[in-house]
């Protein structure tokens, strides 16, 4: 969309500047060898002129080219707001997640299996009881479920920035 955008505006350019040529004059050169049969040859040349006298149509086609440049130049630019805002707010939410999913992986995870392992050791030893022991149990399996689940939003994102960018971003240089 973005490419077709900018062709779009380099073709209205173009039909500008086809409509400011439509007010110069054309030229015109003409050479002709004339012979008759058993008769003399001679020979033609002209050089013309043509200048517009109806001014009406090329001032519409130059209104008409800049109204098309102006509304073209407007649609490129707004096309290169969303890619750019676009490619930010998937910038955004990728290292959202991707920081959400260390923070699963080197915090919470550890600290929930930590609680799980105490209640486990505890309700062994006949210490604790079975519902906390379930509970931390349950603690468990939820941290580590949001834990793929922001992995998997992680990937997700990443696949929609590199359509963003237009590029496979893991064979992007820095």
């Amino acid at each position: 969309l973005y490419l077709a955008a900018a062709n779009e505006e380099r073709m209205a350019k173009a039909m500008l500047s086809r409509a400011r040529r439509e007010f110069l004059p054309d030229f015109s050169v003409m050479y002709d060898k004339q012979s008759a049969s058993g008769g003399m040859s001679g020979y033609e040349a002209g050089v013309g002129v043509k200048f517009p006298l109806w001014l009406g149509r090329p001032r519409g086609m130059k209104a008409e080219a800049e109204a098309n440049l102006a509304g073209t130049e407007a649609a490129a630019r707004a096309m290169r707001n969303e890619v750019l805002k676009m490619t930010s707010q998937e910038f955004t939410e990728t290292n959202t997640r991707l920081s959400l999913a260390q923070k699963y992986k080197s915090g919470i995870i550890p600290l929930a299996d930590g609680a799980f392992a105490l209640h486990r050791r505890r309700y062994e030893s006949g210490q604790g009881d079975f519902v906390r022991l379930i509970e931390s149990f349950r603690d468990l399996i939820s941290a580590e479920t949001d834990y793929y689940d922001q992995l998997s939003l992680y990937a997700e994102h990443w696949g929609r920035l590199e359509q963003w960018v237009g590029i496979n971003l893991l064979e992007a240089k820095q």
